[in-house]
């Protein structure tokens, strides 16, 4: 039998030259004769584009290579503009990541920094034996039925349409998940936390999980001034800042919230640790430094809990 598509006769490109013609480097990429169907920019204000690197470590557009062909899936991210603070978000993004790892908190593979480009290993792809497994992913806004771009959803909500497709013996574990996530976020400055930011994979059984976490920055440090975006309703909320115990307690007719709240304590007892990661991790020292009253305020609350 003959492949589905046409092979593109291209021989890919180098990653140098993907780093070095950074967010360019698909018209440059057309212009060269190769196939860029389905390379064109992920939803969002970064440059990011989905690339496959082959047998013979050359990089195409993805869409552009017989699955038989792809060695592994990427995800490559140049800064938001020019200003020194997006090549600042896009640099720490790498070690934020690792914090999260050290954390305890669900992620995958680690990313890779090459110059000002960002290469993420996806998740939702995987390569055996010559054979492409593509794994179901969707946003929460997506399960929660949010299709505007730009408007605001309550931590609520998305975790309300998050437990409707929940098996219930992974339900705890999920929203634990979920609550040490913007305990994160809200700690160490990811203010653009809406729900495309936030995924689940479906298996082939059907089963409903939430993803490795993804897309997670200082992005206070944004010079847009991006506001927290997604927030816990304001009765779980004093002055901008969530009240952890009464979010654990806002789930109390789906998991059991003793649970809970013994896991968000021991979970606290790791974030004490932070200053210590971050500077382990190559977190920007200026950068450690303006998140240290977060962590210590953050800390006082989760005790609480």
């Amino acid at each position: 039998e003959g492949d589905l598509r046409e092979k593109s006769e291209h021989p890919g490109f180098e990653q140098v030259e993907i780093i070095n013609r950074q967010e360019h480097f698909i018209e440059y990429a057309y212009n060269q004769g190769a196939a860029v169907a389905g390379a064109s920019d992920v939803q969002g204000e970064a440059p990011k584009f989905l690339l496959v690197q082959d047998q013979g470590n050359r990089w195409h557009a993805e869409g552009a290579l017989d699955d038989k062909h792809v060695a592994k899936h990427w995800i490559v991210k140049f800064p938001r503009g020019r200003h020194v603070s997006d090549k600042d978000v896009l640099y720490n993004e790498a070690p934020y990541l690792e914090l999260a790892r050290r954390c305890g908190l669900k992620v995958g593979e680690a990313l890779q920094r090459e110059g000002q480009a960002l290469f993420i290993p996806r998740f939702d792809r995987a390569v055996a034996n010559n054979t492409v497994k593509r794994i179901g992913m969707e946003s929460l806004y997506s399960i929660a039925g949010v299709s505007e771009f730009g408007v605001a959803r309550s931590h609520e909500l998305l975790c309300e349409a998050l437990l409707k497709y929940l098996a219930d013996d992974v339900k705890l574990e999920n929203i634990t998940e979920y609550i040490k996530r913007d305990i994160l976020n809200v700690i160490l400055g990811n203010t653009d936390n809406h729900g495309r930011n936030t995924a689940v994979l479906r298996d082939e059984s059907g089963d409903v999980t939430l993803s490795p976490l993804f897309d997670f920055a200082p992005m206070y440090l944004d010079p847009e001034g991006i506001a927290r975006v997604t927030r816990w309703e304001a009765t779980r909320e004093e002055a901008g800042s969530p009240i952890w115990p009464q979010v654990c307690d806002y789930f109390e007719p789906w998991v059991d919230t003793v649970q809970l709240r013994q896991s968000i304590r021991e979970f606290a007892g790791k974030l004490a640790e932070l200053p210590s990661f971050m500077r382990e991790e190559g977190v920007s020292p200026s950068i450690i430094d303006r998140r240290l009253k977060s962590i210590e305020n953050n800390l006082l609350r989760l005790r609480e809990c």
